[in-house]
């Protein structure tokens, strides 16, 4: 959710950001008003942006009273059947507008405005995805996960994605070469490619490239990375405890008491016993 705060109350608009799949004609998605510190205020909605002109909403004014928390608007696009590919964007804007006075119109007030940002991706004709290389985990000794999550952004299914990831160190040579598992991605899908390294080289820096195949195509990735020596946590040596009281004081000291009364029985015994032995 974004908020926009005065000093004299906050203003939010949730979600922040929304993404739709372009398909040609009517639809209808909503947004929340969040009324943060729920005063008394009204709010005018505005659109700005590419798609803006495609756009509007049953309420362009919204009322709120100290009451409301958050009030649902409904934004209603009507897509129009020829779009280029890629992302096309428009800003949802809520601004608070105030009365000069019972006479007058109601004009905008300077005090804030919230924006939210409304997406829509249109597909590229025949095969297309985006993608992007996560690594994590990167221990000197241990299994390196390589997430590479996708997108198909064309018009058509890609039966078979998979990559292939080279590791290689700063000077170029090659420390390593393996392959992720295929995956079918069907149109305005997601998807992931995974694969594990076992890193069984010198901590340092190292590059990944990654090729991702599909549909006869191929998509370079490249990420530099650390692998860094696991720590060793080390125990700290908590320092004996003293007496806290003096209950705990007297009980020590009668502890040693005994102690040394037994000590004392015994030396007696042994004392006796050799001077019996003599005798």
């Amino acid at each position: 959710m974004l908020v926009v705060a005065s000093s004299a109350y906050a203003l939010g608009i949730s979600p922040g950001q929304r993404l739709l799949h372009h398909s040609p004609g009517i639809r209808e998605t909503n947004f929340n008003i969040v009324n943060t510190d729920h005063e008394d205020l009204t709010v005018k909605i505005s659109f700005q942006g590419s798609l803006a002109i495609y756009m509007n909403t049953t309420e362009e004014t919204i009322t709120f009273t100290r009451d409301d928390e958050q009030i649902n608007i409904p934004i209603i696009i009507d897509l129009p059947p020829q779009l280029t590919p890629g992302i096309h964007s428009a800003e949802i804007v809520v601004t608070e507008t105030e009365k000069l006075s019972d006479n007058e119109a109601a004009t905008i007030s300077t005090k804030a405005s919230v924006v939210a940002i409304l997406n829509v991706q249109v597909p590229v004709q025949n095969s297309a995805v985006t993608a992007s290389l996560e690594i994590d985990n990167v221990i000197v000794g241990e299994r390196v996960l390589f997430v590479i999550p996708l997108r198909n952004i064309g018009s058509e299914k890609i039966e078979k994605t998979t990559a292939d990831i080279q590791i290689t160190d700063l000077d170029g040579r090659k420390v390593a070469q393996f392959s992720t598992e295929k995956i079918t991605l069907p149109t305005k899908s997601d998807g992931q490619l995974k694969a594990h390294w076992n890193a069984l080289v010198q901590p340092g820096d190292y590059i990944a490239t990654a090729t991702v195949r599909y549909d006869e195509q191929d998509l370079s990735l490249e990420k530099t990375f650390k692998l860094r020596i696991k720590e060793t946590p080390i125990p700290v040596i908590q320092p004996a405890k003293e007496p806290k009281s003096f209950i705990d004081k007297t009980l020590l000291n009668k502890g040693l008491i005994v102690i040394i009364i037994a000590l004392v029985v015994v030396v007696s015994l042994l004392t006796w016993a050799v001077r019996k032995k003599k005798y």
